[in-house]
């Protein structure tokens, strides 16, 4: 079986390659018949460097040569006595392509408009072939004047003489040119699509020119800077349209990297802000004054400002929160305000880690935090749980460290339990562990003597020696 090609353009080289591939028909088997010299249809070039190539045609000329009528005088490659029309077999394939995405194309300038051809060459055989022969179908739905703007597509081909746009479009794409495929512009009027080839694209390209190519999807409708259709408009002008929307989207993305920077900026400062005042709590460790105080009433009050905190941060945020306090627990004595800052420490990194986990797991999950306070024989202890991610085991000895911290960086940090640690064992003399398991609970367990603790607090030069009671 042998394969015959009429009318070359993209449809027969692709028509070609399929046979190859999938039908293992040998390509020397294969005859395309082409009006050019060059294969390929659009694909064929014309200008130069100096007065700008152009990439996209048609692979027809306007007498359309590669009709089926004047095959006959084509001679056949097998034996050029005689006509391809007279060694067709019935067994072998012809095949016939009826159009191309460059018919009837007319080229302009930098300052000339295409100007409109007559319309029908590249579908003509079809029409010929269709008279008569209802088989071949009704071309005239396709293809007629009527039909012009349903195709109709503007191309531009830019010769450039320095690498600079190549390069910013490789930039912007993140990969070298050649590479990326089409660069869309969806915000223009035109939809401008822009392709930059690998350079040099044309055999002879003098070195430091570059060479792409685009089109226009909408090319009926006006422009965003030139101010009318891009049917009518010179090179000139549809360069200043596809620059113009560079230039815009060079400045939108300028401007989104400085918003950008200074989030980042505010983000940084704020963190900065939370480290330096954590800081400055942990060298003022024990400054306060020391009171008999209700440790039930003083973890509630603590349990009450996080959920108030965490609601005024998310309006959304939902917790479920479970008290056992022990009621016959004796007042004991404390820095108060110090050791609210490790309930609310604890609490709010609970209420972190429910959350989390809630929306991790969805609906079907009900955060709790549970407190839960009771008294032992010389101290007493408090409990902070919560149903929430858990803390891995690697990371639990590291938990009381400064600037360690399991939260995203912006978050947290790393200072909270640090400074909790110290309030608890070196202030007031107690223990803070924690338990967990990963993916079910955290549990932190403050234990703190009933009677006060000796502490030592340096500030500068000034040491307040310990006092006991």
């Amino acid at each position: 079986m042998k394969a015959h090609i009429v009318g070359g353009g993209f449809g027969g080289l692709a028509a070609a390659a399929l046979l190859i591939r999938n039908a293992d028909v040998p390509g020397a088997d294969i005859t395309i018949y082409e009006a050019d010299d060059v294969l390929g249809g659009g694909f064929f070039l014309s200008g130069s460097a100096a007065g700008g190539y152009n990439l996209p045609g048609s692979g027809f000329d306007k007498e359309f040569r590669c009709t089926f009528d004047l095959l006959k005088s084509i001679p056949s490659a097998r034996n050029p006595s005689i006509s391809v029309t007279e060694d067709v077999a019935l067994e072998d394939l012809v095949l016939v392509t009826t159009g191309s995405q460059a018919a009837d194309l007319s080229a302009g300038s930098m300052t000339e408009v295409p100007s409109p051809r007559p319309s029908g060459r590249s579908w003509s055989l079809w029409e010929r072939l269709a008279q008569g022969r209802r088989d071949f179908g009704n071309p005239d739905v396709f293809f007629g004047t009527a039909r012009i703007p349903d195709s109709l597509w503007v191309t531009f081909t830019v010769t450039d003489t320095g690498p600079e746009f190549v390069n910013q479009i490789a930039a912007l794409t993140g990969s070298e040119a050649g590479l990326g495929g089409l660069v869309t512009l969806k915000d223009s009027g035109w939809v401008l699509s822009l392709s930059v080839f690998h350079q040099p694209e044309i055999i002879g390209q003098p070195k430091g020119t570059s060479v792409w190519w685009g089109h226009g999807l909408y090319p009926e409708r006006n422009g965003d800077f030139v101010r009318k259709p891009m049917t009518a408009c010179t090179g000139a002008e549809i360069l200043e349209e596809t620059l113009q929307h560079g230039t815009r989207a060079e400045i939108d993305d300028t401007i989104a990297m400085l918003t950008s920077n200074l989030d980042k900026i505010t983000e940084h400062g704020r963190r900065a802000d939370g480290i330096v005042q954590s800081m400055l709590q942990h060298s003022r460790g024990g400054s306060g004054d020391w009171q008999e105080v209700d440790l039930n009433a003083l973890v509630d009050e603590a349990l009450n400002l996080a959920y108030h905190g965490a609601r005024a941060e998310d309006q959304s945020f939902n917790i479920t929160m479970e008290r056992d306090l022990d009621r016959a627990l004796a007042p004991i004595e404390v820095v108060p305000q110090d050791v609210t800052r490790v309930f609310l420490n604890l609490i709010g990194n609970g209420f972190y880690a429910a959350n989390k986990r809630s929306r991790e797991a969805g609906d079907g999950f009900r955060p709790v935090l549970k407190v839960a306070t009771r008294a032992l024989r010389n101290a007493v202890e408090v409990r902070v749980r919560d149903n929430g991610t858990g803390i891995a085991p690697e990371h639990r000895e590291k938990l009381f460290q400064p600037f360690f911290t399991t939260k995203p960086t912006g978050e947290g940090t790393g200072l909270g339990l640090s400074i909790s640690h110290d309030i608890v064992t070196t202030q007031h003399g107690g223990t803070i562990t924690v338990d967990s398991e990963v993916g079910e609970f955290t549990e932190f367990i403050v234990r703190l003597p009933r009677r006060r603790h000796a502490a030592t607090s340096v500030r500068g030069d000034d040491r307040q020696h310990p006092e006991r009671r």
